[in-house]
């Protein structure tokens, strides 16, 4: 009995003893990945930018001494920071085609049944030396640095390699750190490295390229591949602690190192700040890079590569993603036609309901809409619905969501001062949130906003058209009656976990207890 006794206590205390420490240690690890993140800093991106796109390396052109001497600056890098070599023969070389060099090094992972597993980050760091009439825009014979194209990549995944050296304890996973060579003429280097890869291909579990990613603009990070897999989307947008504004492209086509891997059945993304007037001329030269913001996106793919390394379960290649393209984006979303209008009144911002000298002031009337039939007019003041004294306009827009068709308003006439009692025949349907949705196929439990109806709940708690659900109350919803019957029932406080350009955030509507006669939220194509 007194040992009985003694294990009913001990194990709770056990319990509550191993979550302290498992709090304590995720801390202490989400502190030194947060540390090792800001060693990435915007001077020192400049100092190797300014280092590669140097008139010395004369535009660092496949098999040039120029192109050498940038990949010895790699090489001992690489080796400062203690990355086991992953190339021919012991060294972080591979060598292929006319004097061409692959760069590889392999930051081994931490855990005994993961670490075979590998991801890749790779960059071109060749360019395209004085330029030609088949690679350049002119002027041709004068040295094209690229300092965009690619110092900028090549830079951020040295930034990475230092970054993830500090680390105390590394991902579960291993990672290959690779700058390509002979990617302007031809994605050569991916290529041979894929056909004699120098570890085994069935490990590559999903790669990143990294391409021209130093002219950060109002337009965002462009992503492509991101339906290379099922849910990467809401893994890529969850890392964007940078808050940048990411377009999602869904083309992939032959035009840097992400289309190799994407090719032989790899999950792969590539970062793309967009092209630009000094793209492949002369003019791509350092003072034209924007630094703070590839810092931005070197610690928002630092942060990505750490969760695809340690994270519990891999990503498998979505092989329809091959099919897919902008044009099917666009299909895909396209907006619904908007909801019926309810009432179609404009309210004063600044009037409130409290009393009643003061009534919920109509600003405009929609011509043709409920409230225009009924006879209502700019400067009326609403005073009670059904009899409901109205103290906000919140107050007043969830009633009219929230009744069947007909409703009576207490309304004091702006140029008599008199109230009287006007039906209104509202139009469309009860909503109690106000939107609709369309289901992705290829993101299981997403659900792209289509509409959004004015004054709605919805509406008032800043969701739109274009915005994507992830999660209700913290659950995948994975198809329309799941979602349709969370929002119809839910009671009390409703959190829902919204994306916009790669931005999540978590959106709170109030609900009162769901009414009996009032119809379904649902999906609409």
């Amino acid at each position: 009995m007194p040992n009985l006794i003694f294990r009913s206590v001990l194990g709770p205390v056990l319990l509550l003893f191993s979550s302290i420490c498992l709090s304590v240690q995720a801390q202490e690890e989400l502190r030194s990945i947060a540390e090792a993140l800001g060693t990435i800093e915007e001077l020192d991106l400049r100092a190797h930018v300014e280092v590669l796109a140097d008139d010395s390396l004369e535009g660092r052109e496949a098999g040039s001494r120029g192109g050498h001497a940038a990949a010895k600056y790699i090489a001992l890098h690489m080796q400062k920071y203690g990355l086991e070599t992953a190339g021919d023969g012991g060294s972080y070389y591979q060598v292929f085609g006319k004097g061409y060099r692959n760069l590889l090094g392999l930051l081994p992972g931490t855990d005994a049944s993961l670490k075979d597993e590998v991801i890749v980050v790779g960059a071109h760091y060749d360019h395209v030396g004085y330029g030609s009439r088949t690679d350049s825009f002119g002027p041709y014979g004068t040295i094209h640095n690229g300092a965009d194209d690619n110092a900028s990549g090549t830079s951020a995944i040295l930034e990475m390699i230092e970054a993830f050296d500090q680390l105390e304890v590394g991902p579960r996973r291993s990672i290959l750190f690779c700058l390509w060579d002979g990617e302007e003429k031809g994605l050569l280097g991916s290529k041979h490295w894929l056909s004699a890869p120098t570890l085994s291909l069935e490990n590559v579990k999903f790669s990143i390229n990294l391409d021209m990613i130093g002219r950060l603009r109002q337009e965002g990070l462009s992503v492509y591949g991101e339906r290379t897999a099922a849910g990467l989307r809401e893994f890529l947008s969850s890392a964007n602690r940078e808050r940048l504004q990411i377009q999602f492209n869904w083309d992939i086509q032959p035009d840097s190192d992400h289309y190799p891997f994407i090719r032989k059945q790899i999950p792969t993304v590539m970062m793309h700040t967009g092209l630009h007037g000094e793209y492949h001329r002369p003019s791509d030269d350092i003072e034209t890079l924007n630094y703070v913001g590839l810092q931005s996106v070197a610690r928002y793919v630092a942060r990505t590569l750490w969760a695809l390394a340690d994270r519990a379960e891999s990503f498998r290649f979505r092989p329809a993603a091959m099919m897919e393209s902008e044009t099917a984006r666009r299909t895909f979303e396209r907006f619904a036609p908007p909801f019926s209008k309810r009432l179609g009144v404009a309210l004063d911002p600044e009037m409130r309901a409290g009393d009643r000298e003061n009534g919920l002031r109509i600003e405009k009337v929609l011509v043709g809409s409920p409230a225009a039939v009924a006879g209502l007019q700019a400067g009326d003041e609403i005073l009670s619905l059904n009899g409901i004294p109205l103290q906000t306009q919140e107050q007043l827009w969830n009633l009219i969501f929230g009744v069947e068709k007909r409703v009576v308003l207490e309304v004091r006439n702006d140029s008599t001062g008199e109230s009287s009692e006007v039906q209104v025949r509202l139009g469309g349907s009860p909503l109690r949130i106000g939107l609709s949705w369309r289901f992705d196929k290829g993101h299981p439990g997403l659900a792209y906003i289509t509409r959004v109806s004015t004054n709605s709940r919805a509406d008032r708690a800043g969701l739109r058209p274009g915005h994507r659900i992830y999660r209700v109350n913290n659950e995948v919803m994975l198809t329309d009656l799941d979602l349709q019957q969370e929002l119809n029932e839910a009671e009390g406080l409703l959190e829902l976990q919204v994306e916009s350009r790669g931005q999540v955030r978590v959106v709170q509507i109030e609900l009162a207890k769901p009414a009996a006669s009032q119809e379904s939220e649902s999906g609409h194509p």
